[in-house]
C-alpha cells in the first residue's frame, strides 16, 4: 500500500506530499489541484510498464505545459512511499524541453527494506525508459549497467507488485454503455473513460459464471426490477490509442451490448437506454467483481450521476473491494459533502490553492476546527460550513487550539 505520495513541479502543485489511507478522499474546490494529485499519481505507477513521456502522461500537451508556473528549472519530481508489506520508496525525476511531446528521465531511486538502488544518469535513449521497465521487459544488462547497488529478483518483484497496475476513471455514462470489440491484450480492464465495460462484463463472465452471477444478484439488489443481464453480439467499436485517454477514438466493429431483461417484460433493453445511474453502478460492480482488480484506483467524482441515496452503497463496495483484495487501494475525489459523510477525518484531505498560486493539503483529522465538531456535526455537515475556517489554519492566519477537553 503506497502510505506517501509527493510530488514537485507539476502544474500548481509546486511542493505537495499526501498521506494516505487504504480508501481516501480528496476534497476541495474547483482548481485545487485534485486532479492533477491523480494525474501525477497515476505517471509515477505507470512509468514502470511503459515509455516515459508519450504515454505516462495523458492527453493533448507539450513541452513544459506541465511545469509549475514561474520555476525556472523544468523538473518533476514523484516519489511513492509505502508497504509491499516491506517499506519501500521510488523516486522518479524528469526533465522537460521547451517544445515536443517529450521528456527525459534525468534521477530513479528504489528503495526496499533499506536496500537502495540508484540510476546512473546516461544521456541516450534509455534516458526515456524507466529502469524498472527494462528490467520487467528483460532488458536487463542494459538497465543493470546502470544501477549503483545489486538488485535481486525478490526486490524487483515485490516494487513492481506494489505499484502496477493503476486505473484512473473519469467514467461517461454513454461510453459505458458503448457497445465494444472483445480484445484480448487488455482483460478486466475498463479504459479511463469508461468505454470497455461490455468488454469487461464477457470477461467475467468467462472466466466465474459464478462471479457473474453474484454481480448480477448484486445488481438486482441496487434495481429490484432488474432480472437479468445480459451480453449479446452486436455491432459495436474498438477504441484507438492508451485506455487511459478521456476522449477516445472509436472504430466500428464487431462485439457485444450490455442488455438488461426487466421482470415481467420480454424483451431486452440495451444499455444506452438505461439511465446514468444504473450503467455506472454497473460499472463499480465490475471493479469489485473483478478478479484481477489494479493495484490502485483513481476515481474522480464517482457521485456524477449517482443519486445521493445511492453514495453509501458505492463506497460500501469500494470498501468490500479492499477487504476482499487488500492489496487494492482507492482514492476518489469529490464536491459531495453526501460522499464525505462515508469517510472518517483521516480518509479525507482538504486541498487549495493558496494566494501565490499553489497547492496546499492537509489532512482534516488534523484540522483543530475538525476536531471541536466532529463529535456533534457529520464531516459533510463541518466541510461546507467550515472550509474557509480549516483553510486560514492551513495558511497560518489562525491559531490551532486542538480538541477542547
Amino acid at each position: 500500500m503506497i502510505t506517501r505520495f509527493s510530488v514537485q513541479g507539476y502544474k500548481a502543485l509546486k511542493d505537495v506530499t499526501l498521506s494516505l489511507t487504504p480508501l481516501h478522499l480528496l476534497i476541495g474546490p474547483n482548481d485545487s489541484g485534485k486532479t492533477s494529485l491523480l494525474e501525477a499519481m497515476a505517471a509515477i505507477c505507470r512509468s514502470g510498464n511503459i515509455r516515459l513521456a508519450e504515454d505516462t502522461f495523458p492527453g493533448t500537451w507539450e513541452g513544459i505545459e506541465f511545469i509549475t508556473d514561474g520555476v525556472s528549472d523544468p523538473n518533476v519530481t514523484l516519489v511513492l512511499e509505502g508497504k509491499t508489506p516491506k517499506p519501500f520508496r521510488y523516486r522518479l525525476d524528469m526533465r522537460f524541453p521547451s517544445a515536443g511531446r517529450d521528456a527525459q528521465l534525468t534521477n530513479e531511486e528504489f528503495e526496499i527494506e533499506g536496500r537502495s538502488y540508484a540510476l546512473k544518469h546516461a544521456n541516450n535513449e534509455h534516458s526515456r525508459l524507466i529502469t524498472l521497465h527494462q528490467l520487467i521487459a528483460g532488458n536487463n544488462h542494459k538497465a543493470i549497467s546502470k544501477l549503483e547497488g545489486e538488485i535481486t529478483p525478490e526486490d524487483l518483484s515485490e516494487l513492481h507488485d506494489a505499484i502496477f497496475p493503476v486505473h484512473l476513471y473519469r467514467w461517461n455514462a454513454r461510453l459505458l454503455a458503448t457497445p465494444c470489440a472483445l480484445e484480448v491484450e487488455t482483460p478486466f480492464r475498463i479504459n479511463a473513460s469508461g468505454f470497455g465495460l461490455a468488454r469487461v462484463l464477457d470477461d467475467i463472465l468467462g472466466y466465474d459464471r459464478e462471479r457473474f452471477s453474484g454481480l448480477e444478484r448484486r445488481f438486482s439488489d441496487f434495481f429490484p426490477s432488474v432480472a437479468s443481464i445480459r451480453l449479446k453480439s452486436t455491432s459495436a467499436h474498438t477504441a484507438t490509442g492508451s485506455p487511459d485517454e478521456l476522449v477516445p477514438e472509436l472504430r466500428t466493429a464487431t462485439g457485444k451490448g450490455i442488455y438488461v431483461r426487466f421482470h415481467g417484460h420480454d424483451t431486452d433493453i440495451p444499455a444506452r437506454q438505461l439511465s446514468e445511474g444504473m450503467i455506472l453502478v454497473l460499472g463499480y460492480l465490475a471493479v469489485l467483481y473483478s478478479p484481477q482488480p489494479p493495484r490502485l484506483l483513481l476515481i474522480e467524482e464517482p457521485e456524477n450521476g449517482i443519486h445521493p441515496s445511492r453514495l453509501k452503497e458505492i463506497i460500501g463496495m469500494l470498501r468490500e473491494l479492499i477487504q476482499e483484495h487488500p492489496e487494492t487501494q482507492v482514492v476518489l475525489t469529490t464536491h459531495s459533502p453526501y460522499l464525505v459523510d462515508q469517510f472518517s477525518p483521516e480518509e479525507v484531505t482538504l486541498c487549495h490553492k493558496g494566494p501565490d498560486g499553489h497547492i496546499r493539503t492537509r489532512r482534516l483529522s488534523e484540522s483543530s476546527v475538525v476536531q471541536q465538531q466532529q463529535n456533534i456535526f457529520s464531516l459533510g455537515e463541518i466541510w461546507p460550513a467550515e472550509e474557509e475556517a480549516i483553510v486560514q489554519e492551513m495558511e497560518g492566519l489562525i491559531v490551532e487550539t486542538g480538541q477542547p477537553s
